[in-house]
């Protein structure tokens, strides 16, 4: 321990001249740094892309050079390999990093996050930007090999499919310093067997349905040919990425997994999403679907209403939930066939909406007023689930 403080002091103590030098010319040029949050794969993906898609549109940093290191673990090996194509990654950066944050004045070498959620896409701004996750020729060539392998052609569509469940954190959990119990986030989780139905849909249509999913509980139960439980059978850190960028959506619920399909800028269906009060605002061919909230005191379920506007609609763990009163009720699997029929349709440009749908849809984003989480609201609320529960509407 006292050789390993030891080493953290040196190597701080050892970065001070480079940093006066860097401070020294900063007329010139600005150098700033900051960190990665490679241990997971959400933020990993999502706040880098943002990052890099704010400073797309951002013309004034043209003199600005930013340099990242990777936190620890890494979560995905093949991202890490993509940014360090698109950034400068260099491990040093974090001693500089941390010698900087040590002495004073030195905030503006700090890479900033414009938003105060840099995970999400507050702004919208992906829909303005181009993806800059990209793939290699060869690694093209061997995506499209591995699909082969599974009996898709180049030619085949194929959707991607998952459900979060304990199995991820629970194994990712030992590599972590964390005593964290990861049982509080119960409230997330979702049975994988409730999608099955949407990803038959899908192979009567002639597509492909890609289970996927870096550690999941069980193996699926179907006798389908077109359906690929990818996640027990074929899984890589390369494949969870690149069959995300290529699908034609992506169906999933509230989990970094869907972080892959939004960066490279995949249409995505979200099913059993929660909380209400943080929904996925910024996509425009994204559409989504929530968990409804029973609350056993009355016997009825919450409107949206009550709980956008009430502490209800940003809880984050199963206790709050429990100590309300309130049971998390999951999307069916009748709901969750129809969010993907929509998609489907929309996306072959053959979905006919109708007078209630988009006045229903006006009503559900009125609930939303601009604020940290979003200030804009570009995707849309599933039309079958807003109609079967337009009850839930003011």
């Amino acid at each position: 321990m006292l050789r390993n403080k030891a080493g953290i002091v040196m190597a701080i103590s050892l970065a001070i001249l480079p940093l006066v030098v860097i401070r020294s010319i900063r007329p010139i040029f600005l150098i700033r740094f900051g960190s990665l949050r490679s241990e997971r794969l959400g933020h990993y993906l999502e706040n880098t892309e943002t990052y890099l898609s704010e400073k797309d549109l951002n013309a004034d940093e043209r003199r600005t050079i930013d340099i990242f290191y990777n936190q620890s673990p890494i979560s995905n090996y093949q991202i890490k390999k993509m940014w360090g194509r698109q950034l400068n990654v260099f491990q040093v950066a974090k001693w500089l990093d941390k010698a900087n944050r040590l002495i004073p004045f030195g905030e503006a070498h700090k890479i900033p996050w414009r938003s105060p959620y840099p995970e999400r896409d507050v702004y919208g701004i992906l829909s303005k930007t181009a993806p800059h996750l990209k793939f290699t020729k060869s690694e093209v060539s061997i995506g499209h090999q591995k699909l082969k392998e599974m009996g898709i052609s180049k030619q085949q569509q194929f959707i991607c499919f998952h459900a979060r469940d304990p199995a991820y954190l629970e194994a990712f959990l030992p590599m972590s310093a964390s005593d964290t119990n990861w049982d509080y986030q119960d409230f997330r989780d979702s049975d994988i067997n409730n999608y099955l139905a949407a990803a038959e849909t899908m192979v009567s249509r002639g597509y492909y349905s890609l289970r996927m999913g870096a550690k999941v509980q069980e193996p699926l139960d179907t006798d389908c040919d077109g359906i690929i439980d990818y996640a027990t059978i074929n899984r890589t850190e390369f494949l969870d990425i690149f069959l995300a960028a290529k699908c034609r959506f992506f169906l999933c619920s509230t989990n970094g997994i869907y972080a892959i399909p939004m960066c490279f800028r995949r249409p995505v269906a979200y099913a059993n999403w929660i909380p209400l009060g943080r929904p996925p605002s910024w996509g425009p061919k994204d559409i989504f679907i929530v968990k409804k909230l029973w609350l056993r005191a009355d016997k009825r379920y919450l409107t949206f209403n009550e709980i956008i506007h009430s502490e209800i609609g940003q809880f984050q763990s199963k206790e709050l939930y429990e100590n309300f009163g309130i049971d998390v009720i999951e999307n069916t699997s009748d709901e969750i066939n129809a969010l993907a029929l929509e998609m489907d349709d929309r996306l072959n440009g053959t979905w006919v909406t109708t007078v209630e749908d988009e006045i229903l849809q006006d009503k559900f984003r009125c609930l939303f007023e601009p604020n940290d989480l979003h200030q804009v609201f570009l995707s849309r609320m599933g039309a079958e689930f807003l109609k079967q529960n337009k009850d839930l509407l003011p």
